[in-house]
């Protein structure tokens, strides 16, 4: 049962909120589209950093997926809504999952509050401007959280951090925190290469 739920969990489209993907449906809310964009004013990142060609499958060094309790193997996949590559990973031990997705084709301004439905707050990740978005209102022990790092001109990070565990609710806050230390191991990694 964990299993299918697990895999349930993963075959959505969780990196993206707003926009919900389950099989070839797919329910668009006020999310923005890779096609949309905003001018904005150049970011304070320390340096740029380009997710071309990079698999997200080696973003997570396996020190670091032990720290996350991560148990079971990488699953590459690819992003309906983003057009990017993902590796999703869960926990059975803590019912939780992440998904990490380099994205070379979306800026930063396209996260910004406003341009998706969750509640955006600006977050810092290694020193790089980034957007942490939770959408309130869902199901207990069924919580997600994004944090989406600017890591260059048109290009981003994407984290998501997820709970699928009635039994054992997370919570919001702890969800996101979680999607942070995700996020900032996964831009550690880059920074080292």
């Amino acid at each position: 049962m964990v299993a299918l739920v697990l895999l349930g969990v993963a075959a959505c489209d969780v990196s993206t909120p707003g926009i919900a993907q389950t099989g070839s449906s797919v329910s668009q809310s006020t999310s923005p589209t890779p096609t949309q964009s905003t001018t904005h004013q150049p970011s304070p990142r320390p340096r740029p950093v380009r997710m071309d060609g990079l698999n997200p499958c080696e973003l997570l060094s396996q020190q670091q997926l032990r720290q996350f309790a991560i148990d079971s193997p990488a699953r590459p996949g690819r992003s309906t809504a983003y057009k990017a590559p993902t590796c999703d990973y869960s926990s059975h031990a803590t019912m939780t999952g992440v998904r990490v997705t380099p994205v070379p084709a979306m800026g930063i301004d396209l996260f910004a509050p406003g341009r998706t439905q969750g509640d955006v707050e600006p977050r810092t990740v290694q020193g790089f401007p980034a957007f942490q978005d939770h959408i309130n209102g869902s199901p207990v022990g069924n919580d997600f959280c994004n944090v989406t790092v600017d890591v260059a001109d048109g290009q981003v990070l994407d984290v998501g951090f997820f709970e699928v565990s009635i039994e054992r609710p997370l919570g919001s806050e702890v969800v996101c925190q979680k999607a942070n230390d995700v996020a900032n191991a996964a831009m550690t990694t880059l920074l080292s290469r």
